[in-house]
């Protein structure tokens, strides 16, 4: 079974990652009374595992496995209706690159460079950019921190200030993109180009393919989002 090899990784407060959906289910419905509905398409959507398994056999056959995985969900009409929710909400559609969400910590391989995190990404990046006003964007190099073969740019939008509140929130949403040539302004403004969901986020299923790899990370917790055409499968050690 594809689960059984890997680490189940999605973005939780716990910052774990769980050995088999069983043992997530278990934990968040039995341990800490939360609600599963609002984590199980990011299992389905961010473990290489099941959207390989989705892809090949379809959404009831998937929730056929994942019962056979975590026999307490047959009693979660919630959770399975809120899977099957999403899955017609998005036209039965999944990218055939993958995504994977890892631990920011995670020693992670993107393009045949071996990054040691997030910190890592981040000082190998020679270029960052935002969008200003339409139709301009603000490009600025920077002097990589750490040496390879492979370049790193990075998109970026501060965190919107909507009223007072707003004004000591200093989180960035932070997307960064990935060649093996030296990142140009050109290459920002094509990734500007890729279609931004929720916070700023390029890591969805319409990714051109020309464009991947593509991580991001929200600004605050302890994951980001890989989407690859492969990315490094955890392996439970």
């Amino acid at each position: 079974m594809y689960s059984n090899m890997a680490r189940i990784c999605f973005p939780n407060y716990e910052h774990r990652h769980f050995g088999s959906l069983q043992k997530a289910y278990r934990h968040f419905m039995y341990v800490k009374y939360c609600d599963f509905s609002y984590m199980i398409t990011d299992i389905v959507q961010y473990n290489i595992c099941y959207r390989n398994y989705l892809r090949e056999h379809g959404m009831e056959s998937l929730i056929a496995k994942l019962l056979e995985e975590a026999p307490e969900l047959s009693g979660d009409t919630t959770s399975i209706n809120c899977l099957r929710e999403w899955w017609n909400n998005n036209n039965g559609h999944i990218a055939e690159y993958n995504i994977q969400c890892y631990h920011i910590k995670d020693e992670v391989t993107i393009s045949g460079c071996t990054f040691n995190g997030l910190n890592d990404v981040i000082n190998h990046c020679e270029m960052t950019c935002r969008e200003g006003l339409p139709g301009m964007i603000y490009c600025t190099s920077q002097e990589r921190k750490r040496q390879a073969d492979i370049h790193v740019g990075e998109i970026y939008e501060p965190y919107p200030i909507f009223d007072s509140s707003d004004l000591k929130d200093r989180r960035t949403f932070r997307n960064f993109i990935f060649r093996d040539s030296p990142i140009c302004e050109t290459d920002m403004r094509d990734a500007l180009a890729i279609q931004h969901e929720c916070n700023f986020c390029m890591v969805h299923e319409y990714i051109p393919n020309e464009m991947l790899p593509v991580l991001y990370y929200q600004g605050d917790g302890d994951y980001m989002l890989l989407a690859a055409n492969q990315c490094g499968l955890p392996i439970i050690g």
